[in-house]
């Protein structure tokens, strides 16, 4: 069994930690360059993604600064693990 490099998307759980919701972070990331429903499109969207913009991750992280005063970083948002791409492996050969 190989075991190859996994990265998990938080940012529902973190949300769900910070008891804030995708709304409200869409409110805080709209600007005069994107609505707020543009912005909640995007996130819903970004569910369970593949890939992320580095200013998509940008405007994230300031938006939950701005909501809660507290600093994150991108540990915040993604997690490395290679247990998770193991047993993804594992149920692909079911």
């Amino acid at each position: 069994m190989t075991i190859m490099p996994f990265v998990k998307w938080r940012l529902e759980a973190l949300l769900a930690e910070l008891s804030i919701s995708r709304y409200e972070l869409a409110h805080a990331m709209a600007n005069e360059s994107s609505s707020e429903k543009s912005r909640l499109t995007q996130l819903y969207r970004l569910k369970d993604p593949k890939n992320v913009s580095l200013q998509t991750l940008a405007d994230i992280l300031s938006a939950l600064h701005d909501l809660t005063g507290q600093q994150f970083t991108t540990n915040d948002l993604l997690e490395y693990t290679r247990e998770q791409a193991a047993l993804f492996e594992s149920e692909a050969q079911k």
